[in-house]
């Protein structure tokens, strides 16, 4: 019979589970010189379950680092983490302003094993320099990149926006937000192959991303022990990084009926009823493939930012159609 789409995914996972450490020196063991950097990068946050903070590990003299740098580099061989790095805590914190009955007027805050935080900064620091080495992320891509900001995405509609009112055009902007709470694990998994990361490190992530188990903490009160099916970690420090390899599909995917896809930005001239039409058919289908991308990555969009969309663009359209100019 035909095989379904999930069967497809775990035999090509299975495929690229077969894969060795390899040479590249990416998936080379850890130093004690990263290990030192990680350790003192980061700060003193709270610490996960097992109580031990960063503040130990600063001060650590080398034979408890030597120690620590031999469990991180057994973990790398074998891809396989301790059940207590891959545990969070989480505790909700009421925002300020917000109402205490409603559960989203909470902020949750995840507290994991900071020795795993440690590992995770020495992986990241290694990926991220592999992916920005062979040019993987799209140009556009400017969130949790380093030498890159808000600036990049702003100063191009900034650009189109004065471009626009000078030839009296109307622009049209979408924004939208995105909750990857529910990252499709086994999609970053094909992603991260298909960028050239195998062997040790994608192993390891693999294991950091399978198994996990989340526990909310209201004072002194623990709730029971929840394994978590999707996504990535919040709080963690290799999530960004993580998140980025995914959404960067979204661009290739765009890039061939959207000529520069940094912003989904276009402007239109005033000028008949079709080509308002035309144009308004053309987004629509913009935001089908969106959405056909999210929910096959099982990543989410906060759906007042669609309505207010809608709401603009019907706005736009309604009122240059009705006086023939812009507003």
């Amino acid at each position: 019979g035909q095989s379904s789409p999930g069967g497809v995914v775990c035999h090509f996972l299975g495929t690229l589970e077969e894969d060795g450490g390899g040479t590249s020196d990416v998936n080379l063991y850890f130093s004690m010189e990263e290990l030192r950097q990680a350790v003192h990068s980061g700060a003193d946050t709270s610490p996960g379950r097992d109580g031990l903070g960063y503040l130990l590990l600063q001060h650590a003299g080398d034979l408890f680092l030597e120690e620590v740098l031999s469990l991180i580099n057994t973990v790398w061989e074998t891809g396989c983490l301790p059940a207590e790095w891959r545990h969070a805590v989480i505790i909700p914190f009421l925002k300020p302003g917000k109402p205490a009955g409603p559960p989203d007027s909470y902020r949750p805050i995840a507290l994991t094993s900071v020795v795993c935080k440690v590992m995770e900064r020495m992986v990241a620091s290694r990926l991220v320099h592999f992916l920005e080495h062979r040019g993987v992320f799209a140009p556009y891509q400017c969130g949790f990149r380093l030498g890159c900001s808000t600036m990049d995405t702003v100063a191009p509609l900034e650009l189109e926006v004065r471009r626009a009112l000078a030839n009296r055009e109307v622009v049209l902007a979408v924004f939208l937000d995105i909750d990857h709470e529910m990252l499709w694990t086994d999609g970053l998994m094909m992603s991260l192959h298909r960028a050239g990361v195998w062997g040790r490190m994608w192993h390891w992530i693999r294991g950091f991303l399978s198994g996990r188990t989340i526990q909310v903490r209201v004072g002194s009160v623990l709730s029971e022990s929840v394994k978590v099916e999707n996504g990535v970690p919040q709080g963690s420090v290799i999530s960004p990084v993580l998140f980025n390899v995914l959404i960067n599909g979204l661009f290739e995917s765009l890039a061939g009926i959207w000529g520069d896809p940094c912003l989904l930005i276009h402007h239109l001239l005033l000028k008949t009823h079709f080509y308002y039409v035309a144009f308004g058919h053309r987004l629509f289908l913009m935001l089908v493939l969106f959405f056909n991308f999210f929910n096959m990555c099982f990543l989410s969009l906060f759906i007042d930012c669609l309505c207010n969309f809608m709401i603009l663009l019907f706005n736009v359209l309604y009122w240059s159609i009705l006086f023939g100019q812009s507003l």
